[in-house]
C-alpha cells in the first residue's frame, strides 16, 4: 500500500475512534430538475425523488462494513435498511429527512453511528403553459394573448421575445422578463405592418421549466 494512503488510513481510524459519530450527508436527485431547484434544496411533488446517504469515507475503510440505515420522512419511519431511498413527496410544504447510519466493524468490534439531516422543500410543478387570444389579425391592432399556467406553486418566472419567423433566436434575446405570483399574464404587441412572427416564451417555477412557441399572423386588411 502506498505511504499517502497508510497515512490517510491513520488519520481516519483515528478519527473514527474518536469521534462521537459517523460524518455524511443526504444527497438527493431528481429528473428534470432544474440547477437552482438543486441549489435551494427543492423538488417537485408527484415525482420520484432518489434520496441517498452518503457516508464521508475518503480512504474507503468502511468497505468492509456492516452498516444498516433508518430512514425518517417527517417523523415518519420508512421500510428501508438501504442507503438509498425512492421516495414521492405528495404535497407542497417543508419536509425533513433524516437517516439513523450503524456502522459495524467486526473486525475491530467496534461500531459507531451518526445522523444525516437534510431538509427538502417539495413544490407542485408547472404541468402546462397555454396561449388564450387571436393570434390572426390585422395590421395596426393590438396583439393581446393571455398566458396560463396550468397547475403549479408559486411564485412563476417567465421570459418572452416577439421575432419574425426569419429570425435566428439566440438565448439570451428575450428580453421581456418578470417573475409573478398570478397564474396568468398577458403579452401585448402593436404591428403596422403584415408578417408572420414567433411568439417564444421560456417559463416555469422553482421546480420546472417550459420552452413554447406560437406562430402570430398579420395580414394586411383591406
Amino acid at each position: 500500500m502506498p505511504q499517502k494512503n497508510i497515512f490517510y488510513l491513520i488519520v481516519f481510524l483515528f478519527l473514527f475512534l474518536f469521534l462521537d459519530s459517523i460524518i455524511g450527508s443526504i444527497k438527493f436527485t431528481q429528473p428534470s430538475l432544474p440547477d437552482t431547484a438543486i441549489t435551494k434544496s427543492m423538488v417537485a411533488t408527484n415525482t420520484t425523488t432518489n434520496l441517498i446517504a452518503v457516508i464521508k469515507d475518503p480512504s474507503n475503510f468502511f468497505k468492509d462494513a456492516i452498516i444498516s440505515y433508518k430512514w425518517k420522512i417527517n417523523e415518519e419511519p420508512l421500510d428501508n435498511t438501504l442507503n438509498l431511498v425512492n421516495y414521492n413527496f405528495t404535497k407542497s410544504k417543508m419536509n425533513e429527512i433524516v437517516v439513523i447510519v450503524n456502522v459495524n466493524l467486526s473486525q475491530l468490534s467496534f461500531q459507531k453511528s451518526g445522523v444525516f439531516n437534510q431538509n427538502l422543500t417539495s413544490k407542485e410543478a408547472v404541468e402546462n403553459i397555454t396561449a388564450i387570444g387571436t393570434t390572426w389579425l390585422p395590421r395596426n391592432q393590438d396583439l393581446k394573448v393571455n398566458l396560463n399556467f396550468i397547475k403549479g406553486s408559486p411564485p412563476f418566472w417567465y421570459c418572452y421575445s416577439i421575432v419574425s419567423v426569419n429570425s435566428s433566436q439566440n438565448s439570451s434575446d428575450y428580453p421581456n422578463c418578470d417573475t409573478i405570483n398570478q397564474t396568468s399574464f398577458q403579452v401585448t404587441r402593436y404591428f403596422g405592418s403584415p408578417g408572420s412572427y414567433n411568439l417564444l416564451l421560456k417559463s416555469g417555477n422553482d421546480v420546472s421549466k417550459f420552452e413554447k412557441k406560437w406562430e402570430i399572423h398579420i395580414f394586411d386588411s383591406k
